[in-house]
Order: structure tokens, then sequence, then C-alpha cells
């Protein structure tokens, strides 16, 4: 299966209750003033747009809501959460991981699926952090 495949049917099957899943597109394309001859285009002036979070982002990012528990009054969490989807023999680049790391660090969800349940498994880890005891 097509890692968009694998995407787009974990997008439908996830993002309800308590988890809201986006399409990260990240990209680079160029903007200038354009001119037009014929069928040619032309970009003066040309200076580079880029699209999506940032370098490394994982396709699909969100949160997942979380109720804290009763010594923080019940309140409800976002956890920001990013999940990189790969096909059957995908690996995350060195800038994905780098990336993922600094969302788990933050207290985020991070993690690589290559099917649905993956990325089920994935919104199932959050372990909300201890206070430390003084």
């Amino acid at each position: 299966m097509k890692e968009a495949d694998i995407q787009n049917r974990a997008l439908l099957a996830l993002s309800h209750g308590p988890t809201r899943l986006f399409r990260n597109v990240t990209a680079m394309g160029w903007g200038g003033k354009v001119e037009r001859c014929g069928s040619t285009i032309t970009i003066r002036n040309a200076r580079p747009i880029h699209a999506g979070l940032c370098r490394g982002s994982c396709d699909t990012i969100g949160w997942h809501t979380v109720t804290i528990t009763p010594d923080m009054v019940g309140r409800k969490l976002a956890v920001f959460t990013a999940i990189e989807f790969k096909a059957a023999r995908g690996r995350p680049t060195a800038e994905q991981a780098h990336f993922g790391e600094q969302v788990q660090a933050a207290g985020g969800l991070f993690g690589v699926a290559w099917t649905v349940e993956d990325a089920v498994k994935i919104l199932g880890s959050y372990k909300p952090l201890k206070r430390k005891e003084r």
C-alpha cells in the first residue's frame, strides 16, 4: 500500500473523538511577479516560498485531547501530535527523526506508522509525566 493511502485511511479513522489530525504538506515553491507569454510563464524577482511547519516536520500533525489528573481540577489538555507515515520499507529521514525527538522532549506524541493500527498505537501511548515528589 502506498504511503498516501495509509495516511488517508488513518486520517479518516483517527480524526474524531479526542483526536484531530491534519495533513501537513512541507514543500518549497517560487513566488514573484508572474509574466505570461502564450504557454510560457516567467517569474520575475523570484523568491522561495516555504510551506508546512518546517523541514523534517511530520506528514500529519494535530492534537490528542487528554484529561488531566484530579489534582489539576479535571482540565483538558491538547497534546501536540505528529505522525510520520511510511510505506512498507520506508524509514524516517534524519530531519524527521530529529523533529520527532523534539516533539517527544516537549511532552508531545510522535511516532512512525506503517499502518493505521500503528497510528492507533501511537495515540494510545500517551502517558502524562508524573510530578516529582518533593
